[in-house]
Protein backbone atom coordinates (compact mmCIF):
# COMPACT_ATOMS: atom_id res chain seq x y z
CA UNK A 1 0.00 0.00 0.00
CA UNK A 2 0.96 3.42 -0.70
CA UNK A 3 -0.45 5.01 2.80
CA UNK A 4 1.68 4.22 5.31
CA UNK A 5 0.63 7.08 7.52
CA UNK A 6 -3.08 6.13 7.19
CA UNK A 7 -2.64 2.85 7.22
CA UNK A 8 -0.81 3.48 10.63
CA UNK A 9 -3.31 5.32 12.09
CA UNK A 10 -6.05 2.87 11.28
CA UNK A 11 -3.78 -0.40 12.83
CA UNK A 12 -3.21 2.11 15.86
CA UNK A 13 -7.21 2.44 16.01
CA UNK A 14 -7.63 -0.96 16.09
CA UNK A 15 -4.94 -2.73 18.23
CA UNK A 16 -4.00 -0.54 20.29
CA UNK A 17 -4.13 -1.77 23.96
CA UNK A 18 -4.74 0.37 26.53
CA UNK A 19 -5.16 -2.17 28.95
CA UNK A 20 -1.56 -2.34 29.24
CA UNK A 21 -1.01 0.92 30.16
CA UNK A 22 -0.32 2.18 33.92
CA UNK A 23 -3.22 2.57 36.35
CA UNK A 24 -2.65 6.05 36.82
CA UNK A 25 -3.26 6.97 33.06
CA UNK A 26 -6.59 5.16 33.36
CA UNK A 27 -7.47 7.03 36.59
CA UNK A 28 -6.43 10.17 34.43
CA UNK A 29 -8.68 9.17 31.49
CA UNK A 30 -11.92 8.54 34.24
CA UNK A 31 -11.13 12.05 36.16
CA UNK A 32 -11.37 14.17 32.42
CA UNK A 33 -14.54 11.77 31.73
CA UNK A 34 -16.01 12.70 34.89
CA UNK A 35 -15.03 16.10 34.16
CA UNK A 36 -17.10 16.33 30.89
CA UNK A 37 -19.90 14.36 31.80
CA UNK A 38 -19.81 17.36 34.51
CA UNK A 39 -19.99 20.44 31.69
CA UNK A 40 -22.20 18.43 29.10
CA UNK A 41 -24.94 18.64 31.92
CA UNK A 42 -24.05 22.42 32.43
CA UNK A 43 -24.00 22.77 28.96
CA UNK A 44 -27.25 21.38 28.15
CA UNK A 45 -29.24 23.96 29.61
CA UNK A 46 -27.27 26.65 27.53
CA UNK A 47 -29.09 28.80 24.54
CA UNK A 48 -27.04 26.54 22.00
CA UNK A 49 -27.54 23.30 23.51
CA UNK A 50 -31.40 23.94 23.77
CA UNK A 51 -31.39 24.62 20.08
CA UNK A 52 -29.59 21.36 19.45
CA UNK A 53 -32.19 19.62 21.58
CA UNK A 54 -35.17 21.29 20.03
CA UNK A 55 -33.51 20.24 16.36
CA UNK A 56 -33.01 16.58 17.50
CA UNK A 57 -36.76 16.54 18.87
CA UNK A 58 -38.62 17.84 15.39
CA UNK A 59 -36.39 15.40 13.29
CA UNK A 60 -38.44 12.73 15.11
CA UNK A 61 -35.77 10.49 15.55
CA UNK A 62 -36.10 7.49 18.36
CA UNK A 63 -32.81 6.08 19.72
CA UNK A 64 -31.36 4.35 22.82
CA UNK A 65 -28.44 6.92 23.41
CA UNK A 66 -28.76 9.77 26.40
CA UNK A 67 -28.65 13.72 25.80
CA UNK A 68 -27.31 14.23 28.97
CA UNK A 69 -29.42 16.82 31.12
CA UNK A 70 -32.70 15.76 29.75
CA UNK A 71 -35.19 13.02 29.06
CA UNK A 72 -34.75 13.15 25.75
CA UNK A 73 -32.99 10.11 23.71
CA UNK A 74 -31.73 9.85 20.27
CA UNK A 75 -29.78 8.14 17.30
CA UNK A 76 -26.14 7.19 18.37
CA UNK A 77 -24.88 10.52 15.96
CA UNK A 78 -27.48 12.54 17.25
CA UNK A 79 -27.12 12.30 20.83
CA UNK A 80 -23.35 12.69 20.18
CA UNK A 81 -24.27 16.32 18.19
CA UNK A 82 -26.03 17.44 21.27
CA UNK A 83 -23.94 16.25 24.14
CA UNK A 84 -20.97 17.71 22.33
CA UNK A 85 -21.91 20.77 21.55
CA UNK A 86 -23.28 20.75 25.08
CA UNK A 87 -20.23 20.04 26.95
CA UNK A 88 -18.30 22.72 24.53
CA UNK A 89 -20.97 25.71 25.05
CA UNK A 90 -19.63 26.53 28.17
CA UNK A 91 -16.15 26.36 27.18
CA UNK A 92 -15.28 24.39 30.36
CA UNK A 93 -13.90 21.52 28.50
CA UNK A 94 -10.52 20.41 28.45
CA UNK A 95 -7.81 21.50 26.76
CA UNK A 96 -5.01 19.22 24.94
CA UNK A 97 -1.18 20.73 26.04
CA UNK A 98 1.15 20.80 23.54
CA UNK A 99 4.42 18.37 23.32
CA UNK A 100 6.11 20.52 20.39
CA UNK A 101 8.34 23.71 21.02
CA UNK A 102 6.44 25.32 18.08
CA UNK A 103 2.96 24.56 18.62
CA UNK A 104 0.74 26.43 20.83
CA UNK A 105 -1.19 24.90 24.31
CA UNK A 106 -4.54 26.34 24.14
CA UNK A 107 -4.62 26.43 20.41
CA UNK A 108 -4.99 22.69 19.61
CA UNK A 109 -7.50 20.37 20.69
CA UNK A 110 -10.57 20.17 23.45
CA UNK A 111 -9.87 16.51 23.20
CA UNK A 112 -12.14 14.62 25.39
CA UNK A 113 -15.86 16.48 24.05
CA UNK A 114 -15.86 15.15 20.56
CA UNK A 115 -14.12 11.80 21.73
CA UNK A 116 -16.85 11.35 24.81
CA UNK A 117 -19.59 12.14 23.22
CA UNK A 118 -19.20 10.09 20.20
CA UNK A 119 -17.66 6.95 22.48
CA UNK A 120 -20.42 7.17 25.34
CA UNK A 121 -23.79 7.11 22.25
CA UNK A 122 -21.72 3.97 20.34
CA UNK A 123 -21.38 2.67 24.16
CA UNK A 124 -25.58 2.85 24.98
CA UNK A 125 -26.54 2.18 21.60
CA UNK A 126 -24.09 -1.11 21.55
CA UNK A 127 -24.32 -2.58 24.79
CA UNK A 128 -20.69 -1.93 25.72
CA UNK A 129 -18.94 -1.91 28.84
CA UNK A 130 -17.88 0.54 31.03
CA UNK A 131 -14.42 -0.64 29.97
CA UNK A 132 -14.66 -1.07 26.16
CA UNK A 133 -15.48 3.02 27.02
CA UNK A 134 -12.73 3.46 28.73
CA UNK A 135 -10.57 2.24 26.42
CA UNK A 136 -12.34 3.83 23.27
CA UNK A 137 -12.07 7.43 24.94
CA UNK A 138 -8.01 6.28 25.95
CA UNK A 139 -7.83 5.96 22.30
CA UNK A 140 -9.55 8.65 20.76
CA UNK A 141 -8.04 11.22 22.49
CA UNK A 142 -4.72 9.67 21.69
CA UNK A 143 -5.49 10.13 17.94
CA UNK A 144 -6.97 13.15 18.33
CA UNK A 145 -4.27 14.68 20.06
CA UNK A 146 -1.28 13.23 17.46
CA UNK A 147 -3.16 14.41 14.28
CA UNK A 148 -3.55 17.74 16.00
CA UNK A 149 -0.12 18.52 16.70
CA UNK A 150 1.50 16.66 13.17
CA UNK A 151 -0.35 18.87 11.13
CA UNK A 152 1.56 21.89 10.79
CA UNK A 153 0.35 24.72 12.81
CA UNK A 154 -0.36 27.13 10.02
CA UNK A 155 -3.68 24.61 9.98
CA UNK A 156 -5.05 26.81 13.36
CA UNK A 157 -3.30 29.52 12.06
CA UNK A 158 -5.37 29.98 8.95
CA UNK A 159 -8.44 29.69 10.51
CA UNK A 160 -9.41 26.33 11.27
CA UNK A 161 -10.84 25.20 14.92
CA UNK A 162 -8.78 21.69 15.67
CA UNK A 163 -11.62 20.74 18.18
CA UNK A 164 -14.26 20.83 14.42
CA UNK A 165 -11.56 19.12 12.64
CA UNK A 166 -9.31 17.20 14.18
CA UNK A 167 -11.68 16.24 17.27
CA UNK A 168 -13.48 14.38 14.40
CA UNK A 169 -10.77 11.79 13.80
CA UNK A 170 -10.57 10.57 17.58
CA UNK A 171 -14.34 10.64 17.87
CA UNK A 172 -14.33 8.28 14.61
CA UNK A 173 -11.56 6.24 16.17
CA UNK A 174 -13.23 5.78 19.71
CA UNK A 175 -16.59 5.19 17.85
CA UNK A 176 -14.64 2.52 15.51
CA UNK A 177 -13.99 0.56 18.55
CA UNK A 178 -16.86 0.99 20.01
CA UNK A 179 -18.41 -0.68 16.55
CA UNK A 180 -15.84 -2.77 16.13
CA UNK A 181 -14.58 -2.00 13.01
CA UNK A 182 -11.76 -3.79 11.18
CA UNK A 183 -8.29 -2.49 9.62
CA UNK A 184 -10.10 -1.69 5.99
CA UNK A 185 -12.95 -0.74 7.57
CA UNK A 186 -11.03 2.04 9.54
CA UNK A 187 -8.69 3.42 6.84
CA UNK A 188 -12.27 4.10 4.44
CA UNK A 189 -13.74 6.10 8.27
CA UNK A 190 -10.57 7.57 8.38
CA UNK A 191 -11.36 8.85 4.73
CA UNK A 192 -15.21 9.72 5.23
CA UNK A 193 -14.63 10.96 8.23
CA UNK A 194 -11.97 13.77 6.60
CA UNK A 195 -14.16 15.44 4.36
CA UNK A 196 -16.72 16.05 6.97
CA UNK A 197 -14.48 17.56 9.37
CA UNK A 198 -14.73 21.24 9.56
CA UNK A 199 -14.62 24.16 11.78
CA UNK A 200 -13.73 27.40 11.33
CA UNK A 201 -12.27 30.33 14.32
CA UNK A 202 -14.31 32.88 13.08
CA UNK A 203 -17.41 31.66 14.52
CA UNK A 204 -15.58 31.88 17.86
CA UNK A 205 -17.69 33.65 20.05
CA UNK A 206 -21.04 32.58 18.83
CA UNK A 207 -22.58 29.10 19.30
CA UNK A 208 -21.27 28.00 15.84
CA UNK A 209 -18.28 27.24 17.70
CA UNK A 210 -19.41 24.37 20.36
CA UNK A 211 -21.56 23.43 17.29
CA UNK A 212 -17.84 22.63 15.93
CA UNK A 213 -17.28 20.24 19.19
CA UNK A 214 -20.81 18.48 18.71
CA UNK A 215 -20.49 17.98 14.95
CA UNK A 216 -16.77 16.57 15.16
CA UNK A 217 -18.70 13.97 17.83
CA UNK A 218 -21.72 12.94 15.17
CA UNK A 219 -19.15 13.36 11.96
CA UNK A 220 -16.75 10.21 13.42
CA UNK A 221 -20.23 8.62 14.83
CA UNK A 222 -21.48 8.72 11.09
CA UNK A 223 -18.15 7.61 9.02
CA UNK A 224 -17.67 4.64 11.60
CA UNK A 225 -21.01 3.49 10.78
CA UNK A 226 -21.18 3.89 7.08
CA UNK A 227 -18.10 2.51 7.22
CA UNK A 228 -19.17 -0.48 8.72
CA UNK A 229 -21.70 -0.93 5.73
CA UNK A 230 -19.31 -0.82 3.07
CA UNK A 231 -19.18 2.85 2.77
CA UNK A 232 -16.23 3.91 0.02
CA UNK A 233 -13.50 6.39 0.55
CA UNK A 234 -10.07 7.03 -0.62
CA UNK A 235 -7.13 5.28 0.97
CA UNK A 236 -4.99 7.18 1.50
CA UNK A 237 -6.53 10.59 3.10
CA UNK A 238 -3.33 11.15 5.32
CA UNK A 239 -0.75 10.78 2.81
CA UNK A 240 -2.44 11.87 -0.48
CA UNK A 241 -1.38 15.57 -1.75
CA UNK A 242 -4.69 16.09 -1.99
CA UNK A 243 -5.38 15.08 1.63
CA UNK A 244 -6.40 16.46 4.83
CA UNK A 245 -3.15 16.85 5.74
CA UNK A 246 -1.87 18.66 2.60
CA UNK A 247 -4.78 20.42 1.58
CA UNK A 248 -5.56 21.67 5.41
CA UNK A 249 -2.22 22.40 7.01
CA UNK A 250 -0.12 22.69 4.30
CA UNK A 251 1.72 19.31 5.21
CA UNK A 252 2.46 17.87 8.52
CA UNK A 253 5.09 16.57 10.82
CA UNK A 254 5.31 12.55 9.11
CA UNK A 255 8.45 11.20 11.69
CA UNK A 256 6.50 12.75 14.68
CA UNK A 257 3.17 10.61 13.86
CA UNK A 258 4.88 7.96 13.03
CA UNK A 259 7.18 7.54 16.18
CA UNK A 260 5.20 9.28 18.65
CA UNK A 261 1.19 7.86 18.03
CA UNK A 262 0.60 5.68 21.40
CA UNK A 263 4.45 6.27 22.62
CA UNK A 264 4.15 7.56 24.95
CA UNK A 265 -0.16 8.13 24.97
CA UNK A 266 -0.91 11.82 25.51
CA UNK A 267 -2.57 11.51 29.01
CA UNK A 268 0.98 9.81 29.92
CA UNK A 269 3.02 13.06 28.27
CA UNK A 270 2.73 15.87 28.39
CA UNK A 271 -1.12 15.41 29.33
CA UNK A 272 -4.61 17.17 29.34
CA UNK A 273 -5.61 20.37 31.30
CA UNK A 274 -9.25 20.80 32.92
CA UNK A 275 -10.37 24.04 32.94
CA UNK A 276 -11.08 25.88 36.21
CA UNK A 277 -12.84 28.24 34.00
CA UNK A 278 -15.52 28.32 31.91
CA UNK A 279 -13.94 30.52 29.09
CA UNK A 280 -10.61 30.51 26.29
CA UNK A 281 -8.15 28.51 28.00
CA UNK A 282 -5.11 30.80 26.99
CA UNK A 283 -6.47 33.21 30.15
CA UNK A 284 -6.79 30.88 32.71
CA UNK A 285 -2.61 31.22 33.49
CA UNK A 286 -3.59 35.20 33.51
CA UNK A 287 -6.62 34.48 35.77
CA UNK A 288 -5.15 32.47 38.20
CA UNK A 289 -2.49 35.44 38.49
CA UNK A 290 -4.97 37.93 38.85
CA UNK A 291 -6.51 35.88 41.41
CA UNK A 292 -3.63 34.83 43.58
CA UNK A 293 -2.27 39.07 43.79
CA UNK A 294 -6.36 39.88 44.44
CA UNK A 295 -6.71 37.32 47.49
CA UNK A 296 -3.09 37.78 48.57
CA UNK A 297 -2.93 41.69 49.21
CA UNK A 298 -6.82 41.86 49.27
CA UNK A 299 -7.22 44.29 46.35
CA UNK A 300 -10.65 45.84 46.27
CA UNK A 301 -12.05 47.31 43.03
CA UNK A 302 -11.96 50.64 43.95
CA UNK A 303 -8.40 50.41 44.81
CA UNK A 304 -7.36 49.67 41.23
CA UNK A 305 -5.90 52.46 38.97
CA UNK A 306 -5.29 50.38 36.17
CA UNK A 307 -4.21 46.58 35.16
CA UNK A 308 -1.63 45.75 32.64
CA UNK A 309 -1.57 42.07 31.04
CA UNK A 310 1.53 41.27 29.02
CA UNK A 311 0.99 38.27 27.12
CA UNK A 312 2.04 36.83 23.62
CA UNK A 313 0.64 37.37 20.44
CA UNK A 314 -1.01 33.80 20.12
CA UNK A 315 -2.92 34.96 23.00
CA UNK A 316 -3.42 38.78 22.18
CA UNK A 317 -5.34 36.98 18.43
CA UNK A 318 -8.18 34.69 19.98
CA UNK A 319 -9.02 36.58 23.15
CA UNK A 320 -9.78 39.06 20.51
CA UNK A 321 -12.88 40.60 22.03
CA UNK A 322 -11.64 43.91 23.74
CA UNK A 323 -14.79 45.25 25.02
CA UNK A 324 -17.63 42.20 25.04
CA UNK A 325 -21.37 42.81 25.13
CA UNK A 326 -22.15 39.09 25.57
CA UNK A 327 -21.44 36.08 27.62
CA UNK A 328 -19.96 34.36 24.72
CA UNK A 329 -18.24 37.10 23.65
CA UNK A 330 -16.67 37.62 26.74
CA UNK A 331 -15.47 33.63 26.85
CA UNK A 332 -13.06 35.24 24.22
CA UNK A 333 -11.83 38.39 26.33
CA UNK A 334 -9.01 38.94 28.17
CA UNK A 335 -9.66 41.90 29.35
CA UNK A 336 -13.16 40.11 30.98
CA UNK A 337 -11.32 37.71 32.37
CA UNK A 338 -9.61 40.32 34.18
CA UNK A 339 -11.85 42.37 35.27
CA UNK A 340 -14.17 39.69 36.73
CA UNK A 341 -11.39 38.29 38.98
CA UNK A 342 -10.71 41.52 40.38
CA UNK A 343 -14.41 42.71 40.80
CA UNK A 344 -15.86 39.26 42.18
CA UNK A 345 -12.39 37.07 42.89
CA UNK A 346 -13.68 34.04 41.05
CA UNK A 347 -15.46 33.24 37.30
CA UNK A 348 -17.41 30.58 36.63
CA UNK A 349 -20.66 30.02 35.07
CA UNK A 350 -22.83 32.21 37.19
CA UNK A 351 -20.43 35.00 36.05
CA UNK A 352 -20.21 34.58 32.69
CA UNK A 353 -23.69 35.48 31.72
CA UNK A 354 -25.25 38.39 29.46
CA UNK A 355 -26.33 40.05 32.30
CA UNK A 356 -23.20 40.25 34.10
CA UNK A 357 -21.25 41.36 31.05
CA UNK A 358 -22.95 44.22 30.11
CA UNK A 359 -23.62 45.15 33.54
CA UNK A 360 -22.06 48.75 34.45
CA UNK A 361 -19.91 48.08 36.95
CA UNK A 362 -18.20 45.56 34.24
CA UNK A 363 -18.11 47.62 31.05
CA UNK A 364 -16.44 50.42 33.60
CA UNK A 365 -14.08 48.57 34.83
CA UNK A 366 -13.00 47.11 31.35
CA UNK A 367 -11.74 50.84 30.72
CA UNK A 368 -8.87 50.11 32.98
CA UNK A 369 -7.94 46.77 31.68
CA UNK A 370 -4.86 47.37 29.03
CA UNK A 371 -3.68 44.25 27.52
CA UNK A 372 -0.74 43.64 24.41
CA UNK A 373 1.87 41.71 23.38
CA UNK A 374 4.76 41.79 25.64
CA UNK A 375 8.13 40.91 23.39
CA UNK A 376 9.56 39.45 26.90
CA UNK A 377 6.84 36.97 26.77
CA UNK A 378 7.10 36.06 23.20
CA UNK A 379 10.88 35.07 24.00
CA UNK A 380 10.11 32.62 25.97
CA UNK A 381 8.23 30.19 23.45
CA UNK A 382 4.43 29.32 23.05
CA UNK A 383 3.97 25.73 23.94
CA UNK A 384 2.88 27.78 27.75
CA UNK A 385 1.15 30.30 28.17
CA UNK A 386 3.07 32.78 29.55
CA UNK A 387 1.85 36.29 30.58
CA UNK A 388 2.86 39.17 33.45
CA UNK A 389 0.29 40.81 35.43
CA UNK A 390 0.72 44.40 36.83
CA UNK A 391 -2.03 45.55 39.31
CA UNK A 392 -1.38 49.46 39.86
CA UNK A 393 -3.04 50.60 42.68
CA UNK A 394 -4.44 54.47 43.25
CA UNK A 395 -2.14 54.51 46.13
CA UNK A 396 1.36 54.46 44.33
CA UNK A 397 1.91 50.51 45.03
CA UNK A 398 2.49 48.24 41.91
CA UNK A 399 1.33 44.24 41.90
CA UNK A 400 3.33 42.11 39.96
CA UNK A 401 3.11 38.23 38.62
CA UNK A 402 3.87 36.20 36.13
CA UNK A 403 1.93 33.00 34.90
CA UNK A 404 2.32 30.08 32.43
CA UNK A 405 0.25 27.42 33.76
CA UNK A 406 -3.34 26.99 35.37
CA UNK A 407 -4.82 25.08 37.80
CA UNK A 408 -6.17 21.51 36.26
CA UNK A 409 -2.58 21.38 34.85
CA UNK A 410 -1.12 18.06 35.57
CA UNK A 411 1.58 20.10 37.07
CA UNK A 412 -1.32 21.78 39.52
CA UNK A 413 -3.90 19.28 39.03
CA UNK A 414 -7.58 19.29 40.35
CA UNK A 415 -8.33 17.48 43.70
CA UNK A 416 -10.51 15.15 44.20
CA UNK A 417 -12.66 18.68 46.00
CA UNK A 418 -12.08 20.51 43.09
CA UNK A 419 -13.50 17.68 40.97
CA UNK A 420 -16.80 17.48 43.02
CA UNK A 421 -17.10 21.53 43.46
CA UNK A 422 -16.92 22.10 39.74
CA UNK A 423 -19.40 18.84 38.90
CA UNK A 424 -21.74 20.32 41.40
CA UNK A 425 -21.86 24.07 39.89
CA UNK A 426 -22.31 22.83 36.54
CA UNK A 427 -25.22 20.48 37.92
CA UNK A 428 -26.72 23.05 39.81
CA UNK A 429 -30.47 22.82 38.80
CA UNK A 430 -30.29 20.10 36.50
CA UNK A 431 -29.50 16.96 38.57
CA UNK A 432 -30.35 16.64 41.99
CA UNK A 433 -28.08 17.46 44.86
CA UNK A 434 -25.31 14.90 45.75
CA UNK A 435 -25.18 14.02 41.96
CA UNK A 436 -21.83 15.02 42.01
CA UNK A 437 -20.83 12.22 44.77
CA UNK A 438 -22.90 9.64 42.75
CA UNK A 439 -21.27 10.24 39.61
CA UNK A 440 -18.05 10.41 40.82
CA UNK A 441 -18.51 6.77 42.73
CA UNK A 442 -19.67 5.15 38.91
CA UNK A 443 -17.13 6.89 36.52
CA UNK A 444 -13.99 5.81 38.93
CA UNK A 445 -15.62 1.98 38.81
CA UNK A 446 -16.04 2.12 35.21
CA UNK A 447 -13.50 -0.82 34.68
CA UNK A 448 -16.37 -2.82 36.63
CA UNK A 449 -19.56 -1.30 35.32
CA UNK A 450 -21.28 -4.38 32.98
CA UNK A 451 -22.91 -1.79 31.44
CA UNK A 452 -23.44 2.15 31.22
CA UNK A 453 -27.27 2.76 32.02
CA UNK A 454 -27.36 2.84 35.88
CA UNK A 455 -24.20 5.76 35.26
CA UNK A 456 -26.14 7.47 32.61
CA UNK A 457 -29.15 7.39 34.65
CA UNK A 458 -27.41 9.79 37.26
CA UNK A 459 -27.18 12.11 34.18
CA UNK A 460 -30.45 12.59 33.19
CA UNK A 461 -33.20 14.50 33.80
Amino acid sequence: MNNPVTARVARFIVEADPGRLPEELHETARRLIYDNLAVAVAGSRSPAGRIVQEHIRQLGATGHAAVLGTSLRAPASLAALANGTAAHADDYDDTQIASLPDRVTGLLTHPTTPVLSAALACALTSGATGQQLLEAYEVGVEVACKLAEAIHPQHYQKGFHSTGTLGAFGAFAAAARLLQLDEAQVVRGLGIVASLASGLRGNFGTMTKPLHAGRAAENGVVAAQLARRGFTATPDVLDSEWGFFAIMGGGFDREYLEQRLGNPFQLQHPGVAIKPYPCGSLAHPTMDAVRDLVLTHDVRPEQVERVEVGVTRYIRQPLRYQRPQTELQAKFSLEFAVAIMVLERQAGIHQYTDEVVQSARVQEFLERVHVYVDPAMEARGYDKMHSVVRILLKDGRRLEQEAQLARGYPQRPFTREDHLAKFEECARGVLPAGSAQRVWEKVMALPRLRDLQELVSLLVA
